[in-house]
């Protein structure tokens, strides 16, 4: 099968937008910007970097 034609996507939440791009390989960019306030946060991440932050929201928001 295939890779999706899609490399990158975005989510909004509140004030804030999250931008995902597959780069290369196992490597993605993440942007966090702040509409209002325009601050920006970009950091790279493997795949299994990005699925360890998931699991580590999920549980923690589970447990509530």
């Amino acid at each position: 099968m295939s890779s999706p034609l899609i490399k990158k996507d975005f989510h909004k939440l509140d004030v804030y937008r999250f931008d995902l791009e597959h780069l290369v390989d196992d490597l993605y960019e993440v942007s966090i910007s702040n509409s209002i306030s325009w601050d920006i946060m970009t950091l790279k991440a493997t795949k299994e970097e990005l699925k360890g932050l998931a699991d580590f929201i999920k549980n923690m928001i589970g447990n509530k």
